[in-house]
């Protein structure tokens, strides 16, 4: 079966969204420059609406998913390359960091892989109660392009 990429809106309370953009110009705007990157199908990205091949594979950027001139296999593993390097696995963790001051630390919040928020706490507070000195912010797209490559600095 073949994995397209989708703009949706978020629900919130159940979606647990690869991305987050402000406006759906901005959504598709990236998801032309993730199909083109990754050399992926515009019509199984929902990009270019047909009953034939897309665009793309007109022109030679689209190895013909969207006709079955490509395996789901070779194009399944395309859309996997980018996920792993674009996404927040499904985790809980604290992540520490060095403080401002040398009495301080840094804390960044992950919950469910959503960036919940970041604070700075004494060196001395319990481990139990680093979440309080949490800031709560947004989960957005620059946010998680930072942790991204953060995670994975060591595995690069």
């Amino acid at each position: 079966m073949l994995g397209g990429l989708q703009i949706a809106k978020i629900n919130t309370s159940t979606d647990a969204p690869l991305m987050g953009f402000i406006s759906l110009k901005r959504a598709k705007d990236a998801l032309f420059r993730i199909t083109e990157t990754y050399q992926l199908c515009q019509k199984l990205n929902g990009l270019y609406p047909s009953t034939h091949a897309c665009f793309g594979y007109q022109i030679k950027t689209c190895f013909g998913a969207c006709v079955k001139q490509e395996s789901a296999e070779d194009y399944n593993a395309r859309v996997k390359t980018f996920l792993d390097k674009n996404s927040l696995k499904q985790f809980s963790e604290i992540i520490q960091l060095p403080g401002r001051t040398p009495k301080e630390r840094g804390i960044v919040y992950i919950e469910n892989g959503v960036y919940k928020g970041f604070g700075f706490f004494p060196k001395n507070v319990k481990p139990s109660k680093q979440l309080e000195y949490i800031e709560q912010k947004t989960d957005n797209r620059d946010a998680r392009r930072i942790l991204i490559r953060y995670i994975m600095r060591d595995v690069s």
